[in-house]
């Protein structure tokens, strides 16, 4: 868990907050790697006190007195007498006990209650350890859904990567293999050799198949164990093939399909297959429910029978069964059949009435989450009236007609080229396609049942046209999964993206919420990935989460006083985090997750694998800044740049307009530096000027008039927009250049994929702030030699490239590394390149390749041979050819410099 501030101080006041014009979030790792305590023994989350006034738990920044302990949030007195209190009466214990040795905290929970529902009635659950169910068995279950409607090409590719999933996964897991083209394939793996049953897809009606794939193939025939079956299992994925353009629903050999080689390619039913796995794995949890158990019951005062607590607990065990199954889903381009088709031939619209519509609204229920729209035919009525109700509201909105935010500097939709889409020699390949932007709410729909069942769904696109990721990104962002586009499958990274993704720690079902003192309040809404729970207010459900996965919480003042009641002391907050993991049976605490990546390497011996539910405390204390340039100092421009890029992201979709949302984002830059030039000028004056104190004249300055039409700024008011003096904003500049440059704010242009914005947005959303700083200003390094570092960094142009004058130049843009070599800054040296293996230069290449989410691209460069353009294309300060809008960083400043000037 790690946690981070956009000022690593509190503003004293919200009249301070907003003249420095800074973002004040907090931004959060929630399952980033916890030190493992040594010695240390495992601590129940029903065991850890929470106050009775806020609940939140209790810190060793709480302050013990005699008769209880006071609530380092909001200062109420926790008296000892009270069941849960006893355990901290006495000083000499307290200092054994996790909770209070540390600033940060895990421990387990019982997989019958969420510590964090717990807030109505008794603290952290009134049961105890009476009844606890701490782990149950569980095994990691892995499916991939490959586009079968695609080129042998595409197939390979998607076979190695396959391929080398299978030796990222322990051998506890169990595998299956589904293709979909207009029909769903069912591949077994048997020792005799692999088998495909075929299912066909239905175009239009209730059902997406036109029988259930259980009946077809039972799910414990389909998934296969690694351990005992890898044979197996690579033999089936050797024998995929594309699909026929036609078949019926009978067992056939994987070598039928070659006969279809060289006809004409088939339509993809991606939402029709992922609505059929769905009710695929949720079949395996609902004949699997608890005899006697009732759905979604909980008895109101909270106490449970002997017999309820059996039923319960052999309900949860039933359920784990095929929990936090992974979705691994291959495409080769946009979907054009069945449900959720992308790209449908172009025909005027009829409204159709909210009865008709196929896809029925989720029934989410909180025992029982396979119980969906997805597993059922009919939805009760007050279901189809929300439904109704939301339809409306869309229809008002205009949200199902349009994508979220357009570039007034591109010539819109009908500039994508859609034929792709077609199947050759068909009739449709003549008629006009267009864009489906209704697909969207469909996998937005499959997004959140895939999230119910447990079920993480990773997207890898290969094609270097449009596939529609804007529609499809939904169904991997609200399951908690990843989108990744590749330009062909030649050159992509896929297997070794593939097998990092497998071997990271994944943690699924969280809960969020970050509490604060009662001087401070917590925006209701939480940057990244995360969802505001429909009951409970300032927590969030993350559907799945990885240790680089971030989120940005927005911090606020509870009143105009700020922070003057708490005279000498300080804010602080509190984050908690929820989780469920799979471990191998043994690793507790905060090994889980060490555990299972060691697993996934291939860890010795069969163990069996266990559902864990953990829970993460951190408590951290603010200082406070009482004057603008304290807060100045404090910024930290990595995690400022974050928060700027979600709000950015967000009015663009409010706005409708990328060309508004960069305009926003100038304006902000001109705001800040002009605060900050007032602030430094009244600084000057004060130093200068005899009587009043630094303090006073520098809270006039934030508080004078602005200057009336006409009127001349004062002298020594100059505005700097680099911020020369002021070295924690120095990065902010080329921050907010490079993110004006990025694909984020450029949406679709000529002569790049469709999908890249897209892509990049679903990427750059999870990053922590120090890789997200390199993805948008990339950092360059020059060096003397291959073990020799001259400048660890360098600004992004060939002024500087040239006057350094340095041979090696390593540029890391994070999905992208490039180093580049100017033998004649050599002096006469002899210099191998590319340096060889063991230099300090190569290990360093190598711990960024081994460090990322995404393998970055490698290049090496040397001038004088070859295409240069590599390294060259990445100089953003020249400026960009292709966006005649954005000069060159110094005309850019000097540009932000003369908004701000007008401002003061």
């Amino acid at each position: 868990m790690a946690l981070s501030f956009t000022v690593n101080r509190a503003p004293v006041a919200p009249d301070l907050k907003e003249a420095c014009g800074l973002p004040w979030a907090c931004v959060v790792q929630p399952f980033a790697p916890l030190p493992s305590p040594e010695g240390q023994e495992e601590v129940a989350a029903a065991d850890i006190s929470r106050c009775h006034e806020c609940y939140a738990y209790i810190c060793r920044q709480c302050l013990f007195q005699r008769a209880g302990w006071a609530c380092a949030l909001c200062g109420t007195l926790n008296e000892y007498s009270t069941l849960h209190n006893q355990r901290y009466l006495s000083a000499e214990h307290r200092s054994t006990f996790a909770e209070l040795r540390g600033d940060t905290v895990e421990a387990a929970c019982n997989l019958l209650g969420d510590e964090e529902y717990e807030e109505e009635g008794d603290e952290a659950g009134s049961s105890g350890h009476s009844g606890a169910l701490w782990e149950v068995d569980a095994q990691p279950v892995y499916v991939a859904l490959v586009d079968a409607a695609a080129s042998p090409e595409f197939l390979e590719g998607v076979r190695s990567a396959l391929l080398a999933a299978l030796e990222a996964l322990p051998p506890e897991a169990l595998f299956g293999l589904v293709t979909v083209a207009e029909q769903v394939g069912l591949h077994e793996a048997l020792d005799t050799g692999p088998t495909v049953r075929y299912v066909p897809v239905l175009p239009s009606g209730p059902e997406p198949t036109s029988v259930e794939l259980q009946d077809a193939l039972p799910l414990s025939a389909l998934l296969a164990p690694v351990g005992t079956a890898k044979a197996a299992i690579a033999a089936m994925l050797e024998a995929m093939a594309p699909h026929p353009p036609s078949m019926e629903a009978l067992p056939a050999s994987p070598g039928a399909a070659e006969g279809a080689a060289g006809r004409a390619p088939t339509r993809r039913a991606l939402g029709s297959a992922v609505q059929a796995v769905m009710r695929y794995l949720g079949s395996a949890a609902a004949e699997q429910r608890a005899p006697g158990a009732e759905q979604g019951q909980r008895p109101a005062n909270g106490s449970h029978t002997q017999q309820q607590q059996q039923q319960q607990q052999q309900g949860v065990r039933m359920r784990a069964a095929y929990t936090a199954a992974r979705l691994m889903v291959f495409l080769s381009g946009p979907p054009t059949y069945g449900r959720g088709s992308v790209v449908v031939p172009a025909k005027p619209r009829v409204a159709q009435p909210a009865q008709a519509r196929e896809l029925h609204p989720l029934l989410l229920d909180p025992v029982y989450p396979e119980l969906s729209a997805w597993t059922i035919s009919e939805s009760p009525p007050k279901a189809q009236q929300q439904a109704q109700q939301q339809q409306q509201q869309q229809q008002q909105q205009g949200q199902a007609q349009a994508p979220a935010a357009v570039d007034e500097g591109s010539s819109g939709d009908h500039v994508i080229d859609l034929s792709h889409a077609a199947r050759e020699g068909s009739e449709e390949s003549k008629a006009q396609l267009a864009i489906n932007w209704e697909a969207g709410s469909f996998y937005e729909e499959a997004g959140i049942a895939a999230a119910a069942l447990g079920v993480c769904v990773d997207l890898y696109a290969l094609c270097p046209r449009f596939v529609g990721l804007e529609l499809l990104r939904p169904l991997a962002a609200r399951s908690g999964g990843t989108m990744r586009l590749y330009g062909s499958p030649e050159d992509a990274p896929l297997p070794q993206d593939v097998y990092k993704r497998l071997c990271t720690p994944h943690a699924f079902g969280c809960l969020l919420r970050l509490r604060a003192s009662p001087e401070l309040r917590v925006a209701p809404r939480c940057h990244g990935n995360a969802h505001p729970d429909p009951h409970y207010p300032d927590l969030f459900r993350i559907p799945a989460c990885g240790p680089a996965d971030t989120f940005a919480l927005d911090l606020r003042h509870a009143s105009h006083e700020g922070l003057a009641q708490l005279g000498a002391g300080t804010p602080v907050v509190q984050l908690v985090f929820q989780y469920s993991v799979l471990a191998r049976q043994g690793a507790g605490g905060a090994a889980a997750a060490a555990a299972v990546e060691e697993g996934k390497k291939g860890g010795p011996g069969h163990r069996r694998y266990v559902l864990r539910r953990r829970l993460r405390i951190a408590t951290i204390s603010l200082g406070v800044a009482t004057t603008p340039v304290q807060l100045y100092t404090s910024c930290d421009a990595p995690a400022t740049a974050l928060v700027l890029m979600h709000k950015v992201l967000g009015a663009a979709a409010a706005e409708g307009s990328l060309t508004a949302a960069r305009a926003l984002l100038q304006e902000w830059l001109a705001a800040l530096a002009a605060s900050a030039s007032a602030v430094l000028a009244s600084d000057e004056a004060a130093r200068q000027t005899d009587g009043a104190g630094e303090e006073q004249l520098e809270g006039r300055a934030l508080l004078q008039e602005p200057l009336a039409e006409g009127e001349e700024p004062v002298e020594g008011k100059q505005v700097d927009a680099s911020f020369a003096s002021l070295e924690a904003l120095q990065p902010l500049p080329r921050l907010v250049y490079g993110l004006l440059a990025s694909p984020l704010l450029r949406g679709a242009q000529p002569g790049h994929h469709p999908d890249a914005a897209c892509a990049t947005t679903a990427l750059w959303a999870a990053l922590p702030p120090a890789q997200l700083a390199s993805a948008i200003y990339p950092q360059l390094s020059s060096w003397a030699g291959p073990d020799e570092v001259a400048f660890p960094r360098h600004s992004l142009s060939r002024a500087a490239v040239q006057l350094s004058g340095q041979p090696l130049y390593l540029l890391d843009a994070w999905s992208q590394l490039v180093v580049y070599y100017d033998p004649a800054a050599t002096e006469g040296r002899e210099m191998p390149f590319p340096p060889p293996q063991g230099t300090e230069l190569r290990q360093a290449v190598n711990a960024m390749r081994a460090g990322r989410a995404v393998m970055p691209r490698l290049a090496w460069v040397q001038e004088g041979t070859g295409d240069t353009s590599a390294f060259w294309q990445w100089m953003l300060e020249d400026g960009q050819p292709d966006q005649p809008d954005l000069p060159p960083f110094l005309e850019f400043l000097r540009l932000v410099e003369s908004e701000a000037a007008e401002m003061l």
